[in-house]
């Protein structure tokens, strides 16, 4: 069975099984803050692609071959995934995601589809496959918005926990990283306006252009003190634990907290999907939440009425 398999968290499982011939496409380049939670780079690999640092490892301990590709998933056309069984996607970019989707639902061949997202505490798969929804179906679920009702440092101070630290610490990054462009110098008796000011606004900005940093930029080291001193003023009056390099790096670069846990479950509902892809099931998506307590969900989705592709098959 082919399987093309876009992110490496589910790598680990999969080599498991001698049936499988796997493909691994990851664009990305491995980064000091991947190291935290992906056990398969070491430090000498920061700056290489992660595909094909991972294959040529599996390769060197494997009697199997593990092929990979080094191209970004949106230059990927129907004749590049004809030949595979099954796509399974572990992206983070929602558009990607769609022109999997696309592909898969254009091209002639039966390809099933697995996609798996993370936010927070929950996870979401999503089996798309002849005769049932695809992703566009589903497509107001995938949004990313996040919208919160602070709106003063008043309700800030009054409203931060444990819950909401993630939040006010992507706001500060938001507002020290536009200084952190125009080259400003800061210190956190400088903030750019009141650390809220329309934070609502703040959080729901594209993230897409992201600063560089795992570099030894000066502007950047400013920026992850500033963020981290202003928020340790703030945890400190709140009895919350101060934050560090380490989590606000994680959190601009949106790896927090997806850390290995909440990643190893994720890729444990995918393994089980995949080793039953071929049965006839009463659902096409789970939902898993760990967030509070812990609870599974199974639902069959309908396809959409207005879904282009689906109302072509």
């Amino acid at each position: 069975m082919q399987i093309l398999v876009l992110g490496s968290e589910l790598i680990k499982l999969l080599i498991t099984q001698k049936e499988y011939k796997i493909t691994l496409l990851d664009y990305d380049e491995i980064e000091i803050s991947n190291l935290n939670r992906q056990f398969m780079y070491l430090k000498k690999d920061i700056g290489k692609n992660k595909a094909e640092v991972l294959c040529s490892n599996l390769n060197n301990r494997k009697n199997k071959k593990y092929k990979y590709i080094n191209t970004d998933v949106l230059k990927l056309k129907e004749e590049d995934i004809k030949h595979f069984d099954i796509i399974i996607s572990c992206l983070d970019n929602i558009v990607a995601r769609m022109h999997i989707n696309f592909l898969i639902k254009k091209c002639v061949k039966n390809i099933f589809f697995i996609d798996s997202g993370i936010e927070n505490m929950k996870i979401h798969v999503k089996v798309v496959k002849k005769g049932f929804s695809c992703l566009y179906c589903i497509k107001e679920m995938y949004n990313t918005q996040v919208n919160l009702s602070f709106c003063t440092i008043k309700n800030i101070e009054k409203n931060l926990s444990k819950y909401s630290r993630h939040q006010i610490i992507l706001s500060l990054i938001i507002q020290f990283k536009e200084k952190a462009k125009e080259n400003l110098s800061y210190s956190t008796n400088n903030l750019p306006g009141d650390l809220t000011k329309d934070l609502s606004n703040n959080l729901t900005k594209d993230l897409s252009n992201k600063i560089s940093i795992d570099s030894n930029n000066r502007n950047i080291s400013n920026f992850i003190e500033s963020v981290k001193l202003k928020f340790n003023k703030l945890a400190l009056s709140n009895n919350l634990k101060p934050t560090d390099s380490f989590e606000i790096i994680g959190i601009e670069r949106d790896i927090i907290p997806n850390v290995c846990y909440i990643n190893s479950i994720a890729a444990s509902l995918i393994f089980k999907e995949i080793k039953s892809i071929k049965s006839n099931k009463e659902y096409d998506y789970i939902f898993y939440n760990s967030e509070y307590k812990i609870y599974t969900q199974k639902f069959l989705l309908s396809k959409s009425d207005s879904c282009i592709l689906c109302n072509e098959d």
